[in-house]
């Protein structure tokens, strides 16, 4: 029976980092939370159950913060509890609350998460033989240089995921096995993957992925105190390798992407100032492109967290997104984990040209894995 019960514990636990990056609807990775918070649930200790946490308090903010601000403003009938944010409600709670669970299968989840993520990267170049060699074999030639292969792991591949959230997992799951590295047989295993991840990135991330690999490489090297010249120099071949293979497409894409971006916030701006105190609430951004006739698409995307907030929920909603910078800030700098000031770094950037905070798959990432080095507080390797 306690053989089954521990089977079962980590069953529950490693469904969710595991789903994370597979192509499939959300749906299968809320089921993976389910399981996972009430594995937690079921293991945590009652009589040590406490709400006195900050980032508890402040992800409850930020859940209710769209129905305070209606309250706030008198305007009863948009009430609504946004249930993409229903992470910032239940996981920091369940973590800091299960950590012991967590420290002692920390390493279990985290390599979770890399296999999924790996799976996800095999999955796509799989695929990729597949369409040249049988799906269209004569379409293009296969190329690492032309660009194709950005363009059909982003339109082409089933279940695909959005180019800058399976490229940030890529990241983070580069960062995890160069701390806490699998334990395979074969000495150099690890080194093959990260190789493997990092390469792939030039091709399923976004640019702003591209340049948040340089500079988290870049922090590592950094960070080490003991200098490895011949990692530095063959990391950095492979590098500058995938770079000089997508910088023509890299290039010419960067000039309409900014374009495109640039229109976003401008209508963003625009209807901000009209609405600079209360915001519009959730449910209405997307329908906004109404008064945007310069965007083409059938939907206002802000594509900025900022600009999010602000449309969402006014000044009060920019306030609590700075609460929530300044917070992780703090906590990177002073807690000094090379791992957390990875992840609120490429967190913070990314929020900068994406929703990352109100959209379902940044809504989990932020949630599980602030909570879960936030709690944990395990020793790190990099150094040793």
């Amino acid at each position: 029976m306690k053989d089954l019960k521990e089977y079962l514990l980590k069953v529950g636990i490693i469904l969710f980092p595991f789903s994370l990056s597979m192509p499939l609807p959300l749906k299968y990775s809320s089921i993976a939370l389910i399981i996972l918070l009430a594995t937690l649930f079921f293991h945590m200790d009652y009589k040590k159950f406490s709400l006195k946490n900050y980032w508890i308090k402040i992800s409850f903010l930020f859940f209710f913060i769209d129905a305070m601000c209606s309250i706030l403003f008198f305007d009863f009938y948009n009430i609504i509890l946004k249930d993409t944010k229903l992470s910032y409600l239940l996981i920091p709670l369940l973590f800091f609350n299960s950590k012991d669970v967590l420290k002692k299968h920390f390493r279990l989840f985290i390599h979770s998460f890399c296999y999924g993520v790996l799976f996800y990267v095999f999955y796509a170049w799989v695929y990729a033989i597949y369409f040249y060699n049988f799906l269209h074999p004569n379409w293009y030639d296969f190329s690492l240089t032309d660009g194709y292969l950005f363009y059909i792991f982003y339109n082409y591949l089933p279940g695909a995921l959005h180019h800058t959230y399976i490229g940030l997992y890529i990241i983070i799951a580069i960062n995890l096995l160069l701390i806490y590295p699998i334990n395979f047989k074969i000495k150099y295993i690890n080194l093959i993957l990260i190789i493997i991840l990092a390469f792939t990135t030039f091709y399923v991330g976004s640019k702003i992925i591209i340049v948040l690999l340089f500079l988290n490489f870049g922090i590592y090297f950094l960070y080490k105190k003991v200098f490895n010249a011949k990692l530095v120099l063959f990391i950095s071949t492979i590098l500058i390798t995938g770079f000089f293979f997508v910088k023509d497409w890299a290039f010419y894409n960067l000039s309409h992407s900014i374009e495109g971006r640039l229109t976003y916030y401008k209508c963003s701006f625009t209807l901000i100032k009209a609405k600079i105190f209360r915001g519009y609430g959730f449910k209405k951004i997307k329908g906004l492109v109404e008064y945007c006739p310069d965007i083409n698409g059938p939907y206002l995307i802000p594509h900025n967290s900022i600009l999010y907030s602000l449309l969402a929920n006014g000044i009060f909603g920019l306030m609590l997104l700075f609460v929530v910078y300044c917070f992780l800030i703090n906590k990177a700098l002073k807690n000094k984990n090379y791992i957390f000031i990875i992840i609120v770094l490429n967190i913070l950037t990314v929020s900068l040209i994406e929703d990352i905070f109100y959209l379902q798959r940044g809504v989990f990432f932020i949630s599980t894995f602030v909570s879960l080095f936030l709690y944990t507080k395990l020793e790190q390797t990099i150094n040793k």
